[in-house]
């Protein structure tokens, strides 16, 4: 077995020390913040802090803040689309500043409170519990001028069916006695906080608990710096360090005071913590069969197959089944453009229709509609061309079954205007037929269908030679390939999935899409079959309004690092993501459940919550098996 993802753990490092380390491994090493904690040494601030060399959302962090500038910070961030994650208070000499982590990405509502008295601990607790929402994070701290004690709280809302609870803050002796009591019960600490009630001896220990079978852990509290260090040089060998803890554990007049830490290990290994993590899903989802695959540079770290495949003989999913891909489709047909373009073949700034355009006249009455003719390629690589075009009415993909490719073109270009009042290019709007069209372009520029140019020249070329169009119908199924079921009253077989090919049609396993992905990731840890101009072309965001991200065939996060693709069709769900760090992922299954009107539900849609799926893979596996070939 090996750990994979590199992290740094600090303590007992001066104000100065830390901003340096921070320099050092968040603005230039491309860590990510995962823990912060301040407390006194002598006289003076000192801070604890974990950081991972690990993918993630965008995330902000301050260490100082000052008690009364907190609520201040508080809704800035939450104004920009942060969320808190980590709320550290400590004491000072008499004076409380908060030590914080902010992260940029959607979730179960948070509420979080900084300045709890500790007579009202016990009430605010109840009232959230009550409500529906779980401790994420607790800190005890002396309050200002040491008047009593204080607590800084995060809680969200309970949506995953975790078991959690916590131990109320008690002195060692009690604490101990609760500790042991709860691991019985089979749960473990995630956060545990030490605090000086009122800067008086003795220290006073709380924790925020859950239940987690699949993890071994690792707690300590009240250890000493020395102790610290031991024991981050012994457990951090085979386990992650996912808490510090660090408080002032003795005022010491003063002038001397001395810290204490509540470090917290964890060892989540990738056979067991992915099984969990995909049950709890597929039953939440009812998922018949899912097939996932995650490789880290290079390599295949993880691939399996969950559930059945069909439900009516019994046939099991494994990491070879076929699943229709859906629009995870679109960054092979982004790739097989930038190939040409990288050849000479073909720029962004061709125009597809008219007399000077790629596909010329050949298609729907003249002359054409407004815009028509100034459409180009990276309009169609961007979503950009209009919102006539797009999936927000009926999408052209969807109509007229019956019509053939060309004929559909020719359909939409007569009756579907771009209806783009500001002009082509100025407006991001998601369109499927905009990536049919540049599939007719790849079959004009090279002579050869779409679906014969790709497999020859895009996927042989990154090891892949099991992939193909899928079928339409039932008695289309290739063998191996799944079957689909659709919770929205869909019919999987009553599509033009073949008809989609460019935008939509592909079918593929999970493996063979990292075998696609690591040959365009960027990273050369496998020859990439994209220069690293088309690259970097490929994966620059648009400027359109509205694009968030979308750059040519892929979602972009600049601030990342991660590029990512989701799909879905009726009875399919998938997705294909890249980090920052040289990890890439797919997952598929043979299902889809979508809300028309809460899109961004992570409990009412499917791909978003394949999405947090993956990412819950990544950031609780510790532990990967060695990695194997692709």
């Amino acid at each position: 077995m090996a750990i994979i993802l590199p992290w740094v753990v600090k303590h007992d490092m001066t104000k100065a020390q830390y901003e340096v380390e921070f320099d050092r491994l968040s603005n230039r090493g491309g860590y990510a913040l995962k823990d912060i904690c301040g407390y006194q040494i002598g006289d003076q601030a000192h801070y604890a802090a974990i950081w991972e060399q690990r993918a993630g959302p965008e995330w902000w962090s301050l260490h100082a803040i000052p008690y009364g500038r907190y609520r201040d910070e508080y809704f800035n961030r939450t104004a920009m689309g942060f969320r808190p994650v980590r709320l550290n208070g400590y004491n000072v000499a008499g004076q409380v500043f908060f030590a914080t982590i902010w992260e940029k990405r959607s979730g179960p509502e948070v509420w979080s409170r900084h300045e709890i008295p500790e007579s009202e601990l016990r009430a605010q607790f109840d009232e959230r519990e009550k409500a529906g929402y779980r401790l994420v994070d607790i800190s005890g701290y002396s309050a200002p001028d040491f008047r009593g004690a204080q607590f800084a709280m995060i809680m969200e809302k309970a949506t995953d069916g975790r078991h959690w609870g916590w131990i109320s803050p008690r002195v060692r002796e009690e604490y101990q006695k609760a500790f042991e009591k709860v691991l019985v019960e089979g749960y473990r600490p995630v956060r545990v906080s030490g605090f000086l009630h009122s800067g008086a001896q003795p220290p006073y220990y709380t924790a925020v608990l859950e239940k987690n079978a699949a993890c071994h852990v690792e707690a300590r509290h009240g250890i000493t710096s020395r102790m610290h260090q031991h024991e981050v040089e012994h457990l951090n060998r085979t386990n992650r360090q996912i808490f510090v803890g660090g408080f002032t554990s003795h005022y010491g007049g003063g002038r001397d005071a001395t810290p204490g830490f509540c470090p917290v290990w964890r060892r989540c290994e990738d056979g067991v913590i992915i099984p969990h993590l995909v049950d709890v899903f597929m039953k939440k989802f009812d998922v018949p069969g899912l097939s996932l695959a995650i490789a880290h540079q290079g390599g295949l770290v993880y691939a399996q197959g969950f559930g059945l495949a069909d439900k009516d003989t019994g046939e099991k999913v494994t990491p070879s089944s076929l699943f229709r891909i859906a629009s995870v489709s679109k960054p092979i047909t982004a790739v097989a453009i930038m190939r040409l373009m990288g050849e000479g073949r073909l720029q962004l700034s061709d125009a597809v229709f008219g007399a000077a355009g790629i596909l010329g006249t050949t298609h729907g009455r003249q002359p054409y509609g407004a815009g028509v003719e100034s459409v180009t390629i990276q309009n169609l690589l961007e979503h950009t061309a209009g919102p006539g075009w797009s999936n927000e009415r009926p999408d052209p993909m969807y109509e007229h079954p019956e019509l053939n490719q060309e004929d559909l073109i020719s359909w939409v270009l007569n009756e579907r205007p771009l209806n783009n009042a500001d002009g082509v290019g100025a407006e991001y709007k998601y369109s499927n037929f905009g990536y049919c069209l540049l599939g007719r372009v790849i079959e004009t520029i090279t002579g050869q269908r779409y679906d014969a140019y790709v497999r020859q020249n895009i996927l042989a070329a990154c090891g892949v030679t099991g992939m193909h169009l899928a079928g339409n119908t039932r008695a289309d199924r290739r063998a191996g390939e799944v079957t689909y079921y659709d919770q929205n009253g869909g019919d999987p077989y009553g599509i033009p999935v073949t008809r989609m090919d460019a935008h939509g049609g592909w079918l593929g396993n999970a493996v063979d899409l990292m075998r696609f992905a690591v040959r365009v990731d960027g990273f050369g840890s496998e020859p990439d079959i994209l220069n690293s101009a088309s690259i970097r072309v490929m994966t620059t965001p648009s400027t359109a309004k509205n694009a968030n991200g979308y750059a040519k065939g892929w979602h972009v996060n600049s601030a990342t690092g991660t590029w990512i693709h989701l799909g879905m069709l009726e009875g399919t769900t998938a997705v294909l993501a890249r980090t920052r760090h040289g990890m890439c992922w797919a997952a598929l299954m043979n299902t889809r459940k979508s809300d028309s009107g809460d899109r961004g539900s992570l409990d009412k849609n499917t791909d978003v919550g394949i999405d947090k799926l993956m990412w819950d893979i990544h950031d609780q596996v510790d532990v990967w098996r060695d990695m194997q070939d692709l």
